[in-house]
């Protein structure tokens, strides 16, 4: 996640210098719905995802697309049922593509503009337990991938509103030679849908 936050940083420095080109900055609350039916049953259908995501144009069509997440849910294990709690802290770099770029709305309609954006996703994943019978941390990392669509409103010349939704994957291997205890190797990814806010600077 450092890494990733510090690719940010030096992007955003290297950009600022060689361009005048706006940097897109956005802040984002979501609600993410993990694609794995052990870790609903375990944390819920729904958790809350908190998002930081920068953009800025490379060439032509093409925007560089970074973002940093945090997820945190509290839950109960399975079969005994005891307090457990994750924490999943995504970092991405990808491309994404604004629909203005090709002017496939019309002129009327510049206040609209969809995108895509396809990227590799840094899943950190962290798992407190409060139970004699598994492992009281256990944490994992690996990459994944992610695909996101959405909805940019300009409400301004500067100020956007955003809607999106956002697909993750990544499988992680919990298993574990503990007697009596069933670990599984797990999808962490899922489907993300919210809204956001930012700001050109």
């Amino acid at each position: 996640m450092r890494k990733i936050l510090f690719t940010l940083l030096l992007f955003i420095g290297v950009s600022t210098a060689v361009t005048a080109t706006p940097l897109l900055t956005e802040g984002k609350i979501s609600s993410f719905h993990p694609w794995s039916d052990e870790l609903r049953e375990i944390y819920g259908d729904t958790w809350p995802n908190y998002q930081l995501e920068l953009n800025y144009p490379l060439w032509r069509c093409f925007y560089g697309w970074g973002s940093i997440s945090y997820i945190q849910k509290h839950g109960r294990s399975l079969c005994i049922r005891q307090p457990t709690e994750i924490r999943i802290a995504p970092g991405t770099l990808g491309i994404k593509i604004f629909s203005s770029s090709f002017n496939l709305l019309p002129t009327w309609n510049d206040q609209l503009d969809f995108y895509l954006s396809v990227g590799a996703r840094y899943f950190s994943l962290e798992i407190k337990n409060d139970s004699n019978f598994v492992s009281r941390g256990v944490s994992k990392r690996g990459w994944g991938s992610a695909f996101t669509g959405g909805v940019l409103f300009r409400l301004s010349k500067r100020w956007v509103f955003d809607t999106f939704v956002d697909l993750s994957f990544k499988r992680m291997d919990f298993t574990q030679a503990t007697p009596y205890i069933q670990r599984y190797n797990i999808e962490v990814g899922g489907v993300t849908a919210g809204i956001g806010t930012g700001v050109y600077l």
